[in-house]
């Protein structure tokens, strides 16, 4: 998203003077930097700088005051639905325009410590929306292991999850490319 609307010139009559910023929502590694990057590596503005957010007021803050030209957050998921907190910023930003769109497919991968074993697993942590998108993956394993129920720990965002994993007790549900971050 931008503050200013699309023109003839597409994404062009975007950028302001000097470098091209995007923040985007989530820590380093989440699905948000993986959509950032693949919505700007095939525009002119592939050297983009970006930026992570802690919250949607940081992210929606940065672009209406013109310290970011571009946003990208998620919006809707295939299997948990509309993103409804997302929506209603976008409603409280008016000034605000969706430029472009781009889909990511999650590839969701279980990160532990190396040479940690399955049966030592007790707790799994990821954003809530990939807990319960995962949750049918995350029974099997308590079957393996036994019937021992695994604990669900909500966090900020998957990448930031994997920052958590600091035992072979803790794994997280992110993308390949947070686990090995």
């Amino acid at each position: 998203m931008s503050k200013r609307g699309r023109d003839d010139k597409g994404l062009a009559g975007l950028a302001g003077s000097g470098g091209t910023k995007c923040i985007y929502y989530g820590s380093a590694g989440a699905f948000a930097d993986q959509a950032t990057t693949q919505f700007f590596a095939n525009s002119k503005y592939a050297s983009v700088e970006t930026q992570p957010s802690a919250s949607l007021d940081e992210l929606f803050g940065a672009v209406t005051s013109g310290s970011c030209q571009f946003a990208v957050v998620p919006l809707e998921n295939s299997v948990s639905g509309m993103l409804q907190n997302v929506l209603l910023k976008l409603i409280e930003n008016s000034s605000l325009h969706i430029v472009g769109e781009t889909i990511v497919a999650e590839e969701h991968c279980l990160c532990v410590q190396p040479g940690t074993k399955q049966e030592a697993i007790r707790t799994v942590m990821s954003h809530p929306h990939l807990l319960m998108q995962t949750d049918k993956f995350l029974c099997g394993l308590e079957a393996a292991n036994g019937g021992n129920r695994l604990h669900r720990l909500p966090t900020f965002d998957s990448a930031g999850a994997c920052a958590l994993v600091d035992a072979p007790s803790k794994a997280a549900i992110a993308s390949r490319r947070a686990g090995s971050a």
